[in-house]
C-alpha cells in the first residue's frame, strides 16, 4: 500500500500537464490485488503512477494559469517627459 501511495504523490508531484504539480485532488485506493511471483514495490509504484495519469486524462484536467495585477511605482523628478 506504500508503494502505492509513493507513486501517486511523485506523479502528483512531477504533474500531468506541462510538469506542473497536481493539487487539490482526493484520490482512493480500493483495491489492490497481490500476486506472489508478479508483485514488487516497484510494480505498485508504477501502477499507481500510470492509473492517476490515465484518471487524469479522464476527467480531462485543466492547467489554471495563475495571473496577477503588479503596480510599479516612480518618483516624479526620475519620470521623464
Amino acid at each position: 500500500m506504500e508503494a502505492a501511495i509513493e507513486g501517486i504523490t511523485q506523479s502528483l508531484i512531477s504533474g500531468h500537464i506541462s510538469g506542473y504539480e497536481v493539487i487539490d485532488v482526493d484520490i482512493e485506493i480500493k483495491e489492490i490485488d497481490y500476486l506472489e511471483d508478479q508483485s514488487t514495490l516497484i510494480a505498485f509504484k508504477t501502477c499507481a503512477a500510470y492509473a492517476l495519469t490515465e484518471a487524469l486524462k479522464d476527467g480531462e484536467s485543466k492547467l489554471l494559469e495563475p495571473f496577477f495585477h503588479s503596480q510599479c511605482s516612480c518618483p516624479p523628478r526620475k519620470l521623464y517627459r
